[in-house]
């Protein structure tokens, strides 16, 4: 937590310290369709480079990663299972 000296009283905001919501994180592509993660991706504002088409097989970076630092995801799409 950090801690904020002022002379005179300021709201002081502890987000930055608080776990990240559902929302934050990169959603698991894999097994998607391509529409289907197009979809997703459009929703939660996250640009994704599509490799590939079909269904996604794989993604960089993974799952889970926090959506601020990793505006954008590679995601690899196969046709084959």
């Amino acid at each position: 937590m950090k801690i904020q000296l002022a002379l005179s009283p300021v709201a002081v905001s502890a987000a930055n310290d608080a776990a990240p919501e559902a929302e934050d994180l990169l959603p698991d592509f894999t097994g998607m369709t391509l529409k289907n993660a197009l979809k997703v991706a459009q929703e939660r504002e996250i640009e994704i480079k599509v490799v590939g088409s079909g269904w996604a097989v794989s993604q960089i970076p993974q799952a889970g990663s926090t959506v601020r630092k990793n505006r954008a995801c590679t995601v690899y799409f196969t046709t084959g299972h």
